[in-house]
């Protein structure tokens, strides 16, 4: 069975979540985020887990509670690599 993580960015200036969308793991999530969000402004982004698709079933399962799996205060600058 294939099952894939859902996540969703929170932006705390806007107080809003994006659109979920699906990763293969955390790190895979990771590394989306790091891309989506303006690094310039990465303290106001936090990535949390929101559930699980199974491709196989067609079907969203929702966390009982979501999961922070990194703020962006943490991600490092590019010139920091």
């Amino acid at each position: 069975m294939t099952t894939k993580n859902i996540y969703t960015i929170h932006d705390t200036v806007a107080d809003f979540y994006s659109p979920t969308f699906q990763a293969e793991n955390d790190n895979h999530a990771i590394r989306m985020f790091s891309q989506a969000i303006d690094l310039d402004h990465k303290h106001d982004f936090s990535l949390w887990l929101v559930g699980t698709f199974s491709s196989e079933k067609g079907t969203l399962k929702a966390s009982q509670e979501t999961t922070l799996i990194l703020h962006g205060k943490a991600l490092k600058n590019k010139e920091q690599n």
